[in-house]
């Protein structure tokens, strides 16, 4: 583990990724959920047509009505 190459992998992943986004800049910007960084909204994850998390949202009050699984790219924020 290296404290100064923990600070700089953010950077450059936000480098890389806005090098990849710029390639292509009329394609909305998406991530993979297990790739996400934190910094995606919740359409760039789960994407952007409006039936998605609204129905993932349901899923969840079904399936996890206390919200006890939220820790990583929450569908409620």
């Amino acid at each position: 583990p290296s404290a100064a190459l923990d600070a700089l992998a953010p950077i450059y992943g936000e480098q890389a990724r806005a090098l990849f986004d710029a390639g292509e800049p009329q394609r909305p910007l998406n991530a993979y959920v297990n790739y996400a960084s934190g910094s995606e909204t919740l359409e760039q994850m789960y994407g952007y047509e409006p039936w998605r998390l609204e129905r993932l949202r349901g899923l969840k009050q079904k399936y996890d009505p206390e919200n006890r699984f939220r820790f990583y790219n929450p569908i409620i924020r």
